[in-house]
């Protein structure tokens, strides 16, 4: 079980209170536990839920590894996978 280094506290609001929900529930299914909503509030015209992530150092690792193949890739119309003379650091990691 890993543990949990810090949390970030998360504002989504909006005056579409079904578009809010949503984005809260694309988070939820995104980061697991790692994610909840704290406190839902109706305004007059918007609805404003408060929410936290969890988050540790190897999702700070996984997250930096995404972005580094997202670099990667950027611009190549052939994409992940399909590069004919992949970068060096990509091959490293094979």
């Amino acid at each position: 079980m890993q543990t949990y280094g810090a949390g970030v506290r998360i504002t989504l609001s909006g005056p579409d209170e079904a578009a809010v929900e949503m984005a809260a529930d694309e988070l939820k299914q995104r980061l697991g536990a790692r994610f909840a909503v704290m406190r839902r509030r109706r305004g007059r015209n918007c609805l404003r839920l408060m929410a936290v992530m969890l988050t540790g150092s190897a999702a700070h690792v996984d997250a930096g590894a995404s972005d580094l193949i997202d670099r990667l890739y950027a611009g190549q119309p052939a994409g992940p996978g399909r590069a004919a003379n992949p970068p060096a650091e990509l091959r490293q990691l094979a």
